[in-house]
């Protein structure tokens, strides 16, 4: 009977805490690049051919919660602050610049 159950709650708990995980990655908004070691981080010159090639023109590149900043100017000549991955240079954020 105790070998039934463990069975059964085994993946219950396995289910429940995969399904918390998202909740607690995603609850610190301001960090949404997470704590990657200085080593692996992409150069400045490197961050600003990533945005140069998503269409920005890139007017200042700077560190901010874990994230490299961008301000930058889309294809419309709108300014516009960019969240970039410090590792991948992935484009994370994207907002009007103020």
């Amino acid at each position: 009977m105790i070998k039934a159950l463990a069975m059964i709650a085994a993946p219950l708990i396995l289910a429940a805490s995969t399904l918390a995980a998202p909740t607690i990655a995603m609850a610190d908004g301001d960090r949404i690049c997470g704590n990657i070691p200085l080593e692996q981080w992409l150069s400045p010159g490197a961050i600003k051919d990533k945005a140069t090639a998503l269409g920005f023109t890139v007017r200042k590149v700077d560190i901010d919660d874990g994230c490299y900043e961008v301000d930058a100017t889309d294809k419309n000549g709108t300014k516009v602050e960019l969240r970039l991955h410090p590792a991948t240079g992935a484009l994370v954020r994207q907002k009007l610049d103020d």
